[in-house]
C-alpha cells in the first residue's frame, strides 16, 4: 500500500534531468508570441475641436455680434478636451467598476438614506458642473452668450455622454428642473434653491442648501403602477402650513437618490383629484434630515452602473409646493421638454463616440492583407455610418438651437418627440455596427462599446418610450396642426428648390398628415401611423439639415447628396 500523497517524495527538476533540459527550452518568461495588429485606442482627443460637424455647427449658428463667443468657443474647446482626456475616461471606468452602495442606517441603527459613489463619479459631476451644462442658459457666469445659450451647453451635454452617460443623469435632471423652479419653485425657497442651481459649483456634501455651494436635482415620479401614466399615481399629499405638505406614497424609480432634492408628484385632496408638485429636499431648512424620505433599494440596471437609480417611499416626507395646487402636469411639462431634448443630444453624442471608436480601429487593423478601412465593403459601412452621424449631429444640435428663439417653439413642440423618437431608437443598433466591426475586442467588458452598448436603450425608455412619443406627435398636430405646419415650412427656408428628393418627401409627408387630421378622417388612424409619421418627419429634417450643412460647408455637398438618395429618394434601398 502506498503512502498518502503528501508523504511521497516529489518529482523535482533536481532528480529528473530530462525536465531541467525541457524548462530551459520553454522558460516561463520567454515570450510565445509578438502582440501586433490591435488597434489602439486614441490616448487624448478633443471632443470639440476633433468634431468638424459639432464645432462647424456651433460656430456657424452663434451670433458673430456676442463679446462673449470667442470666450465660449475657448470654453468648449477646452471642455472636449477635458471630457476627452485619457484620465477623465480612466474616471469613467472605475465609476463603472465600481458601483454605488445605499446605506439605509449608520453603524449605530439611524436611518441616513444616502448612496456612496466611487470618488471617480464625483469627479465626473464636478468637471460637468463646473462647465456649465447644467445652468448654461440662466446663470450670469461671464463664459456665457446670451443669445445662444441652449446651443452652447448642448454641446457641453453632448461631449459629456461620450465620457460615461451616468453622470449625466443627474446633470440633465438637475439642467431641466432648474427651467421647472425658475417658474414654478416654492415660494419660500425659490431663491435659495436657484442661486445654488446656477452657481456652477459641485458640493456633495449631504447638508442643508445654505451651506451648500452648488446643488442637484433628482426626478421621482413613476409609481409600479402608473409608469409614463403618472395621473394615476396613488401618492397622498397633505397640507401641513403654507405651501409645505407632508407625502404619503412611493415611487418606483427615483434616479441620483444623493441628490439635495426632488421634483415628485402627488394628489393634494383624494384619488380623484389632479397631480400636484413638490419640490421634496433631502435636508430640510433647519439642518434635520428629511425623515420621511426612505429609499428601499437601488436598481440592479442593464447599464449605466456608475449611476444609481432607486426606489423610495414617502412616510410624511415634507415637501414644498411649486406651482398651483392641481397644476402638477402642466407644472413639470417644460421639465419633460427639456430632459427629452436631453436625451436626443446624448444618444447622438454616443453614435459619435462609437463611430470614432470603430474608424480608429478600421484605421489601424489589417485583415485579409489590407487595413479594414481600405476594403470596399467596410469603406461602404464606414460611409454609411458616417452620414447617419452627422445628420443625428445636425438634428440634435438644431432641436438645441430652437430653444434659444421663442419664436420656433412650435418648431421645437413637435421636433423634440420626432428627434427623441428617431435618434434614441437609432443608438442601439449604430453601436452594435459598430461593435460589429470591432469583432470579439467589441463584446469585451474592458473595451468601451460593451459598456456603450448596454447603456443605448435608456435614452429611448427614459421620459417617454417610442410609443409615447409618436402620440405626442400626433398630439401636437391635432392641437395645433396649423402652428406646426408653419413651423416646418418655415425651417425648409433656403433648402427648398435645392433637392427634387427632399421637396417630394415633405409634400408626401404634410399631405399625409394633413389628410389623417382632417375632420373626416378617422381619429384612430393618425395614432396608428403615428410612428411612421414620426420617423418620415425625423428623416425629413436630418436632410433638411444635411443640406444647410452643405451650403454652410460644414459637411460637403457629396455627403449632402448621399445621405438625401440613400435614405428619402429613389436609391433608398439601392448602394450609396
Amino acid at each position: 500500500m502506498l503512502p498518502p500523497s503528501f508523504l511521497r517524495p516529489s518529482i523535482s527538476h533536481l532528480s529528473c534531468p530530462s525536465l531541467v533540459r525541457h524548462s530551459t527550452v520553454l522558460s516561463s518568461t520567454q515570450a510565445t508570441h509578438e502582440v501586433r495588429n490591435q488597434a489602439k485606442l486614441q490616448d487624448d482627443i478633443n471632443l470639440f475641436d476633433d468634431n468638424a460637424t459639432l464645432s462647424g455647427y456651433v460656430r456657424s449658428h452663434s451670433s458673430p455680434s456676442s463679446p462673449n463667443l470667442p470666450t465660449v468657443l475657448t470654453h468648449l474647446s477646452s471642455s472636449g478636451s477635458t471630457f476627452g482626456s485619457s484620465s477623465m475616461r480612466e474616471n469613467a471606468d472605475s465609476a463603472n467598476m465600481i458601483k454605488p452602495a445605499l446605506q439605509t442606517h449608520d453603524i449605530y441603527g439611524n436611518r441616513v438614506d444616502r448612496v456612496v459613489y466611487n470618488e471617480a463619479y464625483h469627479e465626473i459631476m464636478k468637471a460637468g458642473i463646473e462647465s456649465g451644462v447644467t445652468s448654461m442658459p440662466w446663470d450670469d457666469h461671464p463664459v456665457r452668450c446670451r443669445e445662444t445659450p441652449h446651443l452652447h451647453r448642448a454641446s457641453l451635454i453632448y461631449m459629456l455622454n461620450q465620457l460615461d452617460p451616468g453622470p449625466c443623469c443627474p446633470i440633465v435632471m438637475t439642467f431641466a428642473a432648474t427651467s421647472t423652479i425658475a417658474k414654478h419653485g416654492p415660494n419660500q425657497h425659490k431663491d435659495s434653491w436657484m442661486s445654488k442651481l446656477t452657481s456652477r459649483s459641485y458640493d456633495s456634501r449631504d447638508v442643508e442648501i445654505g451651506c451648500k455651494t452648488g446643488v442637484t436635482i433628482g426626478m421621482s415620479m413613476t409609481e409600479k403602477q402608473s409608469g409614463s401614466d403618472v395621473r394615476t399615481n396613488t401618492t397622498k399629499a397633505t397640507k401641513i402650513e403654507e405651501d409645505v405638505y407632508a407625502l404619503v406614497g412611493h415611487k418606483w424609480f427615483t434616479s441620483a437618490p444623493n441628490s439635495d432634492g426632488f421634483l415628485t408628484l402627488a394628489k393634494v385632496n383624494g384619488d380623484d383629484d389632479k397631480m400636484s408638485c413638490f419640490l421634496v429636499p433631502r435636508v430640510l431648512p433647519d439642518g434635520s434630515r428629511n425623515a420621511g424620505l426612505q429609499f428601499q433599494r437601488l436598481k440592479d440596471k442593464m447599464g449605466d452602473h456608475s449611476n444609481a437609480s432607486s426606489e423610495v417611499e414617502y412616510r410624511n416626507a415634507v415637501g414644498f409646493l411649486c406651482g398651483e395646487v392641481g397644476r402638477g402636469v402642466p407644472t413639470i411639462i417644460d421639465m419633460v421638454h427639456h430632459t427629452r431634448l436631453e436625451c436626443g443630444l446624448g444618444s447622438a453624442g454616443a453614435m459619435d463616440r462609437a463611430y470614432r471608436i470603430a474608424e480608429n480601429h478600421c484605421s489601424q487593423r489589417v485583415a485579409f492583407g489590407a487595413p479594414l478601412a481600405d476594403q470596399p465593403l467596410m469603406r461602404h459601412l464606414l460611409m454609411d455610418l458616417e452620414l447617419d452621424n452627422k445628420a443625428s449631429t445636425l438634428l440634435a444640435m438644431r432641436m438645441a438651437k430652437s430653444f434659444d428663439n421663442p419664436e420656433e417653439a412650435a418648431f421645437g413642440r413637435v421636433g423634440v418627440p420626432v428627434m427623441k423618437f428617431f435618434l434614441c431608437k437609432k443608438q442601439p443598433n449604430f453601436i452594435y455596427e459598430c461593435m460589429e466591426i470591432m469583432g470579439g475586442n467589441g463584446y469585451v467588458e474592458s473595451w468601451p462599446m460593451a459598456r456603450m452598448f448596454r447603456a443605448s436603450p435608456l435614452n429611448s425608455i427614459w421620459e417617454g418610450s417610442g410609443n409615447v412619443m409618436a402620440l405626442d406627435v400626433v398630439r401636437a398636430f391635432g392641437k395645433g396642426k396649423g402652428h406646426i405646419f408653419k413651423a416646418l415650412s418655415d425651417n425648409l427656408e433656403g433648402v427648398e428648390g435645392k433637392d427634387g428628393n427632399v421637396d417630394k418627401h415633405w409634400e408626401i409627408t404634410m399631405d399625409t398628415i394633413d389628410k389623417l387630421t382632417s375632420e373626416d378622417s378617422d381619429p384612430g388612424l393618425l395614432a396608428f401611423y403615428g410612428r411612421k409619421i414620426t420617423a418620415d418627419l425625423a428623416v425629413g429634417l436630418q436632410a433638411v439639415e444635411m443640406i444647410k450643412a452643405a451650403n454652410e460647408c460644414i459637411v460637403t455637398e457629396d455627403e449632402a447628396g448621399m445621405f438625401v438618395s440613400s435614405r428619402i429618394g429613389e436609391g433608398e434601398d439601392s448602394e450609396i
